[in-house]
């Protein structure tokens, strides 16, 4: 089976964890009959699962989107991680907070650019 294949039955996979997940599929309809044919895979053996595929394939969106998905399987599996671990995890970017600061300065030039009354 592909890693592609592999990536699709992951997420179909994932899917019968979390109702919308697949929110539609137009891969192979063997794939999707034969997924839903199947008990529900425990989510610690999918993340198992993510892992190792991830690892075998090159940096790229394949690899980061295998990577989302078993970063979730982890979580559903009960895995203790922080919010900016899992938001990293699944969309590849760390989250991080920004001071109320850069807000109000924005706030002021938006006010200066469009005077009138009132607040946007």
């Amino acid at each position: 089976m592909s890693a592609a294949e592999r990536y699709l039955e992951l997420g179909l996979r994932l899917g019968k964890h979390v109702d919308g997940l697949v929110d539609a599929y137009y891969g192979p309809p063997e794939l999707k009959e034969q997924v839903d044919a199947e008990e529900p895979v425990d989510p610690a053996q999918l993340a198992a699962d993510g892992d190792t595929l991830a690892a075998e394939l090159e940096d790229g969106w394949l690899r980061d989107q295998v990577r989302g998905c078993a970063t979730y399987a982890h979580v559903l599996a009960g895995a203790e991680m922080s919010y900016t671990d899992e938001v990293e995890g699944c969309y590849g970017v760390r989250p991080s907070l920004t001071p109320l600061s850069v807000y109000e300065a924005v706030h002021a030039e938006l006010d200066e650019l469009l005077p009138g009354d009132g607040t946007l």
